[in-house]
């Protein structure tokens, strides 16, 4: 679906695979991941499949602009287009890889299965860290102030140290605008906010 500041309309994708993860580099370029190695592209007027290379299922996608973009999966995908063509990542994990967030084409993190989170340096993918529930979404500021939605809480990275942030919610997805604006949302009703000191639960009526 597409929202044009007052109504949401649904669109038409082109494919019978389901749809994980959408991120865009303009209102032109807008890229969709998806099951069986599905990657679409839509360019303002129409979603067209990409050739991917890969059957194996994706779940993100996230990118500096629309010729520098990373898409993660299962068995630890991780893909990169260059603005022609989506080449396989050496990950260094066979884990599933559910997030993917940056700060720039160098300093990349992804995070998946048992607690993993792997990070892109511009020249290899090493995991920073690891251990225990599953690691869903990961979002940030900045290098120093890093936010992963994880199945027992809010992991918070500060540029040294990763560590669970009191108070925070289970969850399953995480963004914000600043580090004294970030949201997180897990099954259920509520939405989570930080507002930089403490995590405050908002009803939003939704029970699924």
């Amino acid at each position: 679906r597409r929202y044009n500041g007052t109504t949401w309309t649904a669109m038409t994708s082109g494919t019978g695979q389901y749809l994980y993860g959408v991120w865009g580099a303009s209102s032109t370029g807008v890229f969709a991941v998806g099951g069986n190695g599905t990657i679409l592209r839509y360019d303002g007027t129409t979603w067209a499949a990409m050739t991917s290379g890969t059957t194996t299922g994706l779940f993100d996608v996230w990118g500096t602009s629309a010729s520098d973009i990373f898409a993660v999966g299962e068995y630890g995908m991780v893909l990169h287009y260059d603005g022609a063509t989506w080449t396989t990542m050496a990950s260094g994990t066979s884990m599933t890889l559910l997030g993917v967030w940056g700060t720039s084409r160098a300093d990349v993190f992804a995070v998946g299965s048992n607690g993993l989170v792997i990070r892109y340096d511009g020249t290899r993918w090493s995991t920073v860290n690891w251990g225990g529930g599953n690691a869903h979404d990961v979002w940030g500021t900045s290098a120093t102030d890093v936010y992963v939605a994880w199945d027992w809480g809010i992991l918070h990275y500060d540029g040294s140290t990763w560590s669970n942030m009191p108070g925070s919610p289970s969850a399953r997805g995480v963004w914000g605008a600043s580090a004294f604006d970030v949201f997180a949302v897990r099954y259920g009703e509520s939405v989570y906010r930080y507002d930089g000191a403490n995590w405050t639960a908002s009803n939003t009526g939704v029970t699924r």
